[in-house]
């Protein structure tokens, strides 16, 4: 095996520190304080771990000493080459062992070994951790005296066997010795010997157990037998007193018919009133001590929520009734936040309404105190083509008479078309003349200062216009109200949950949110000055649900609601014994009176002889049956006393059974302790100075090599 490289991570002062050995002995020479020691120890520490002391002492626990001075992860890895392979050790190490990592690890392929495991130390060496630190690393202390280790002694004189156990032969033997007088001593004595007299008297238990069994299975059969002519004798007496009770009912059952009849009127009456008490109890009836459990925690919840008046002020009792609806500050800065946007969205709404009112005010004012509709702006559109119109007229009557004039002088022909343009110009001027005369007075009407074509176009825009944009802020208004009215009923539902006089909104939240700090620091004062209120709204919170529980369970709307319950089922329980009752005695008087059969009757009778005979019968079996009972209950009472005894017969084989058992391991127990001193004394003696020579010269080379 040989050691390669080192690097510490964390371990003691050292920190991320490498360290790469060479071939043959490696010497570290530095100053006291170096890390020399921790080195030494955090190798050792790679291959056998550190161990779990709980000393307080930092000299007897590496565990506490070696703990990182500078913090980070505890531990490293170590590089090494054994049988061929370079293999690298990575160890993490915790306050306790359990938080300890091993991880072995092939060097060559990077992948995780299982060559070893974290006992590799063991498993390489065959020494323990001291002893490997003796033989690995030498100091003034180590080479200053004799410094004895079980392990390096037996390791040099070839005695360790292959799972690293040491024994001296003395030692060894005298220990197989000691283990032996436990077993086998002189005079017969030891632990053998005593549990073959154990054997002894359970052999001997066990043999006056089965004689007593054979008796006790003698006495079983008998009772049997006596049981079986009991049953006998009762089945027959007892269809002997069914034929004599059979021939009574016969002869009386007309007269039990009629009183069966009123029995059966009271069982239906019973009936009844038993039927509306179980319905009251469908649940379940009560327990008189639940009714009492169940008043007394009434009682008892009132009385202590009473006595809270004790922890809580007269302002915050006020504020909790207040708050009887549960409430938030998130709950709270939401109605706020509502109420802002209600108020912002409301002056929106209106300003738009004013804006909206003053643009029609002033287009009203322009137009003589009226807007005109779609028609007049029609009409009034018109009349820009006055002009035209005349125009038009005018070159038609020119041309007209120009072509009647050319037509006297010239042709006829031309004077033919003249006459139709002088009377289509004629009639343009009419029309444009009568249409100009309209709009004149639809402009007077509307007081319009011009019929100025231009201004008339402006003013039907300006008009259209406004009808666009008025519709478009109604719209917007009618939305914006909409919201208003939705933040509204969601303020006003919050504020109404809660008693006030404030008429206004933005009061009433902020009278609400008041309220509601002042209570939660009167609720976090009374939490954390009173343990004892805590303990009393517990108790107050298990009594009341018991209460209530009782309450859901038994529905009563009487001023005393446990002592009505109490009192309904008296009269339940009472209601069902006596039913009960009446219904088994009806059962039981139509048998005994064959109520029902009528028509059996006269095959049931008996004749006189007959009658005695069977009465003389049943005298003497009940008679027989009680002499065989006397019998029976002597027999059975010899037969318990035995019966403890007989059923300890298996306690008693078990116990043998384990003896015997226990006995063949002591004997081969012997068996091996005696061939072992006999191995171990032929060993010993067969040892000789050979041994101690070859120990002898491998210790020479060993201090050769140091």
């Amino acid at each position: 095996m040989r050691l390669i490289e080192c690097y510490v991570e964390n371990f003691g002062k050292l920190s991320q520190y490498t360290y790469r050995f060479n071939s043959g002995m490696n010497v570290i020479y530095a100053e006291n304080g170096y890390g020399k020691t921790t080195l030494s120890v955090f190798i050792r520490s790679m291959f056998y771990g550190l161990n779990a002391e709980r000393k307080q002492s930092l000299d007897e626990n590496d565990r506490k000493k070696y703990t990182p001075w500078q913090g980070g992860r505890y531990g490293g890895s170590l590089t090494f080459e054994a049988d061929g392979k370079i293999y690298r050790i990575e160890r993490s190490f915790g306050s306790k062992a359990a938080e300890d990592i091993f991880r072995l690890v092939d060097a060559a392929s990077g992948e995780s070994s299982h060559d070893y495991t974290e006992n590799i130390g063991f498993e390489l060496f065959d020494i323990d951790a001291a002893g490997f630190e003796r033989t690995l690393f030498l100091s003034e202390k180590s080479t200053s005296g004799a410094i004895v280790n079980d392990s390096i002694a037996a390791k040099l004189s070839d005695l360790v066997g292959t799972t690293g156990d040491v024994g001296a032969v003395s030692a060894a033997l005298s220990r197989l010795e000691e283990r032996r007088k436990y077993y086998q001593k002189r005079g017969n004595t030891g632990e053998i010997a005593a549990l073959k007299q154990k054997i002894s008297e359970c052999e001997t238990a066990e043999a006056n157990l089965e004689r007593r069994r054979l008796e006790f299975e003698k006495k079983e059969a008998m009772l049997s037998s006596i049981e079986s002519e009991i049953k006998a004798l009762e089945d027959e007496s007892a269809s002997a007193r069914d034929r004599l009770q059979k021939h009574k009912n016969a002869q009386e059952n007309e007269s039990y018919r009629e009183q069966y009849g009123k029995m059966r009127e009271s069982v239906e009456a019973a009936r009844k009133e038993y039927g509306e008490l179980e319905l009251f109890f469908a649940n379940g009836a009560p327990t008189q001590q639940e009714i009492d459990e169940a008043r007394d925690a009434a009682r008892d919840a009132a009385a202590l929520r009473e006595s809270l008046k004790e922890y809580e002020s007269a302002e915050l009792t006020e504020l909790r009734a207040f708050f009887a609806s549960p409430t938030d500050f998130s709950e709270i800065e939401g109605i706020k936040k509502a109420e802002r946007e209600r108020r912002t969205l409301d002056a929106e709404r209106a300003a738009i309404k004013t804006n909206l009112d003053f643009a029609e005010a002033t287009l009203k004012e322009e137009l003589g105190g009226r807007i005109p509709d779609r028609n007049e702006l029609e009409q009034l559109s018109l009349a820009g083509g006055g002009k035209t119109g005349y125009a038009i007229a005018a070159a038609l009557l020119i041309l007209g008479v120009i072509g009647a004039i050319l037509g006297f002088a010239v042709t006829p022909l031309i004077l033919i078309a003249a006459i139709p343009m002088i009377a289509i110009g004629t009639a343009i001027g009419y029309i444009t003349y009568a249409r100009t005369s309209r709009t004149r007075a639809l402009a007077a009407r509307l007081s319009l200062r011009s019929t100025d074509p231009t201004y008339i176009g402006s003013l039907t825009g300006r008009v259209y216009d406004h009808e666009i944009m008025k519709a478009r802020e109604l719209e917007r208004i009618s939305m914006l109200a909409d919201k208003v009215s939705s933040y509204g009923q969601s303020v006003d539902a919050f504020i109404a949950r809660y008693p006030h006089k404030e008429s206004d909104r933005e009061r009433a939240i902020a009278l609400i949110e008041e309220k509601h700090s002042r209570y939660y620091a009167l609720l976090d004062i009374a939490k954390h000055t009173s343990v004892a209120r805590a303990g009393l709204d517990l108790k107050i919170g298990v009594l009341e649900a018991k209460v209530r529980n009782f309450s859901e369970k038994y529905k009563s709307d009487a001023e005393n609601p446990y002592e009505d319950v109490r009192a309904k089922l008296n009269a339940y329980l009472y209601e069902r014994r006596t039913l009960a009752m009446r219904e088994a005695e009806l059962v039981e008087f139509a048998r005994l009176h064959a109520i029902g059969e009528a028509s059996e009757h006269a095959s049931l009778l008996l004749s006189e002889g007959e009658r005695i005979k069977l009465s003389e019968y049943v005298e003497n079996a009940r008679a027989h049956i009680i002499a065989l009972r006397k019998e029976h209950a002597l027999l059975e009472s010899e037969y318990n006393t035995e019966l403890s005894d007989v059923e300890r017969i298996d306690e008693v084989r078990a116990v043998r059974a384990a003896l015997s058992e226990k006995l063949g391991t002591y004997l081969d127990n012997l068996s091996v302790i005696t061939a072992t001193a006999a191995m171990l004394n032929e060993a010993s003696e067969a040892m000789t100075s050979r041994y101690i020579g070859g120990t002898k010269s491998r210790f020479e080379h060993y201090v050769k090599e140091i």
